[in-house]
């Protein structure tokens, strides 16, 4: 018993720690937008659920669409490396 105790902690620890990294990624991306560092944002986002998935795009007024395919694309990108790591 004290196995599967320590593995569902374990567990917890991780998703603790996955969410700490998530969290710290769009805090510093909000800050990058408030110091006005950026024009364009490109995301994708999965719930944890497995069910739900939000697509979007932030922009300001003079982003071209150019700028956007190209993000669009190295978002593809990058997501396929992942996978392929």
């Amino acid at each position: 018993m004290g196995k599967l105790v320590l593995l569902s902690g374990e567990r917890a620890k991780k998703e603790l720690e996955e969410k700490q990294r998530i969290i710290a990624g769009l805090k510093e991306l909000l800050a990058r937008a408030e110091g006005g560092d950026l024009k364009a944002i490109c995301y994708a986002s999965v719930d944890t659920d497995g069910q739900n998935v939000t697509l979007g795009i932030l922009q300001d007024d003079k982003t071209g669409l150019h700028e956007l395919i190209g993000l669009s694309q190295m978002l593809s990108d990058a997501i396929l490396q992942s996978a392929r790591d």
